[in-house]
């Protein structure tokens, strides 16, 4: 992580602020007081933090950027691998590794501040402004307990419904049914008398398992390659289904798979696998473990043990009763939808992974799960190899994209395209992102005849950004930017002068068009390397600070240089040759 600060033990920091996300350092009953050192729990960029350090006359970072990156990842890999192996099924499944994904958020928070706490001296007064989960763990490491100046903003009837009301103002109706089954209908109950199976023709199928719109759609993309062979999307939730799909791409719910009723078997499977799980001690091997069990983390593993294994028979009941060739997965890291790939290797059928983002970190906390991986250029295989410690021998380079670069559509392009995110699920402080972008940005569009266009992210609200960039930017700004959501389509891109995002995989599909791309990396917290990944393949360039954003027009790479980059991002295969990869 390019700026990382760790913290020395001096011994002379006597009061020590935690900030609370929500919160500002300059305003609230501690911004009168002294301190030799402010915490932020969120994430506001190095160059604020900079410029706020020298505002207060002490140092002030975030905790997102005291750890090691690569220190990190590898602490977090060995205690996730803690407990490995003893809640294994019948079919080989390991249920405490496939719920990897769901203690992963808990133990990576638990890691950092650890990290922080080992740079604290051991006499600090320590103060939050509110309390907050990682003051609480702080709280237990230290066996202390760190008072606050404010109560808890996220207790009582009137969060709860306000929490509820902002969750109907951002959800369509489809939307929030959905999250309901979700929620409560894990394993199918009701959602199978609504999706009917129809009798298979036993003809050879290859398995498309997905939860999501753009896992589908990946995979869709794959299956035209080969329009002579058909193909089974079978979805486990509604957003998994897609419009304009392939004619040889059939979608089915997995609801309709679902039995009417649980097995005998099944069912003492569950209780012996419960049974394990009160009787464990392994989580007595390690901090992080016990600590994350303290604060709840693993309450509803009987529950998920047990909706896990009745989803795992419809799955098994999909290759009983379809004919099954093969198995292409774009999505490994759901547990849901990592179920089929590993039934499908107990019955010796090939099983293929394909990325169905730009780079994907999760990949290197989970065993390998698939037969073979399909990177789609060397950046991914790089990745894949350094960082997710693929082995060599199981990743085969190929990508359906035409092997021929494409003309510019335009010779003229008129807009500047910042690639926006949900910042905040990260604890990203995106107002104070917003402040140091966008009027610079709106400053080039004035300045180079352009229009500026914020990209939204699909989990980001439209009129919230909206607000937010109206709160951000003068009238006159203004005139100069645009806000779109929706998918990103070859019409935008057609038009796209320059990009700008800060990780977002939409920087390879840019450079695949020949746009420029750079990133604003004075605001990357991440530790998972994707600029990193991305600068290394050229894929992108770093922009430092904000001020950078002005020298953009200078240091557009030639087309020559992009064509070598999209060379290196895609290695294009033949119908043959992916065929030949859905075999064993």
């Amino acid at each position: 992580m390019e700026g990382q600060c760790k913290i020395a033990p001096t011994g002379k920091w006597v009061r020590i602020l935690l900030l609370h996300p929500d919160d500002s350092v300059h305003s609230g009953p501690w911004s009168g007081e002294r301190w030799d050192l402010v915490i932020d729990l969120a994430w506001a960029g190095r160059c604020a933090y900079a410029d706020i350090s020298r505002k207060l006359g002490c140092p002030v970072r975030s905790i997102q950027e005291l750890a090691d990156p690569k220190a990190h990842a590898s602490k977090l890999r060995e205690v996730l691998a803690i407990g490995n192996g003893c809640f294994v099924d019948r079919y080989g499944i390991d249920w405490w590794e496939f719920a990897n994904p769901y203690r992963f958020p808990i133990l990576d928070q638990i890691l950092f501040v650890s990290q922080l706490n080992a740079d604290f001296p051991s006499h600090a007064d320590i103060i939050a402004t509110k309390p907050h989960l990682l003051v609480r763990i702080l709280s237990q490491i230290r066996s202390q307990e760190i008072k606050a100046f404010l109560p808890d903003p996220h207790t009582g009837s009137m969060y709860a419904l306000k929490r509820y009301a902002r969750i109907l103002r951002t959800f369509e109706p489809a939307s929030l049914l959905q999250i309901a089954f979700d929620k409560w209908d894990t394993h199918y109950a009701l959602r199978r008398w609504f999706a009917r199976v129809g009798s298979s023709n036993g003809s050879s199928k290859v398995l498309q398992p997905s939860a999501y719109r753009n896992v589908t759609r990946t995979q869709a993309e794959f299956a035209r390659l080969l329009p002579h062979k058909e193909f089974l999307s079978v979805v486990t939730r509604r957003d998994g289904r897609l419009a304009g799909l392939p004619p040889n791409v059939e979608v089915r719910s997995l609801a309709g798979y679902a039995p009417k009723s649980i097995s005998s078997g099944t069912e003492q499977e569950i209780r012996q696998l419960q049974q394990t799980w009160t009787k464990s001690t392994f989580i007595k091997d390690s901090m992080e473990l016990q600590l994350a069990e303290k604060l709840g983390a693993f309450k509803n593993f009987p529950q998920f043990l047990e909706s896990g294994l009745r989803v795992r028979d419809a799955w098994w009941a999909v290759l009983e009763k379809e004919r099954i060739s093969a198995v292409l997965s774009a999505d490994e890291n759901n547990p849901f939808t990592r179920m089929p790939i590993s039934l499908a290797r107990q019955r010796n059928i090939p099983t293929v992974y394909v990325e169905h983002g730009a780079l994907n970190f999760n990949l290197g906390f989970r065993e390998p799960c698939s037969h073979r991986y399909l990177a789609h250029g060397e950046m991914l295989k790089d990745y894949w190899l350094r960082w997710c410690h693929l082995p060599e021998k199981k990743i085969t380079l190929g990508a359906n994209v035409p092997e021929q670069s494409p003309e510019p559509v335009k010779t003229q392009r008129d807009l500047i395209v910042f690639f926006s995110s949900e910042y905040e699920s990260a604890a990203g402080r995106i107002q104070d992102f917003y402040r140091e972008a966008l009027p610079r940005l709106c400053a080039l569009a004035q300045k180079y005849e352009r229009k500026v266009v914020v990209k939204l992210h699909p989990f980001e609200s439209m009129s919230a950004r909206r607000q937010l960039i109206k709160e951000t930017l003068s009238s006159a700004q203004l005139e100069y930017l645009d806000i779109r959501g929706g998918p990103l389509t070859n019409d935008l891109l057609d038009d796209t002068w320059v990009a700008l995002t800060v990780e977002s995989s939409a920087a390879v599909e840019c450079a695949m068009a020949g746009i420029p791309v750079f990133l604003c990396n004075w605001f990357d917290a991440s530790w998972w390397g994707y600029c990193e990944q991305f600068i290394r393949f050229s894929v992108a360039q770093a922009l430092n600070s904000p001020d950078e954003i002005a020298g953009i027009p200078n240091r557009m790479p030639s087309r020559e240089k992009m064509l070598a980059v999209r060379q290196m991002l895609a290695t294009p295969m033949t119908s043959q040759q992916f065929e030949a990869t859905l075999r064993l």
